[in-house]
């Protein structure tokens, strides 16, 4: 197989259906979109588990936390409302 930058539908390639397809080789395919979806998916799911677990490690008081990790705590939902005041 040779290496390339970039793939495209229909070239043969086998990373075609992964989220490094989409990531990383740039391919808008429909393979390689539902498996970015899928990825990204997954991990913010991985990461509501962890903040509905009490995980000591999630990063408290940021607006990235609100939307991505799903924290709803008194700090996340003031920084979140601050950037939408913006």
């Amino acid at each position: 197989m040779v290496l390339r930058s970039k793939i495209t539908e229909g070239d043969g390639d086998t990373r075609h259906g992964s989220s490094n397809g989409y990531s990383n080789l740039h391919c808008r395919c429909t393979l390689c979109r539902a498996a970015w979806t899928r990825a990204n998916l997954d991990a913010r799911r991985r990461r509501y588990m962890r903040t509905a677990a009490g995980d000591k490690s999630v990063p408290h008081g940021e607006p990235h936390t609100y939307l991505n990790w799903g924290c709803r705590c008194t700090l996340c939902l003031a920084a979140y409302k601050e950037t939408r005041l913006k």
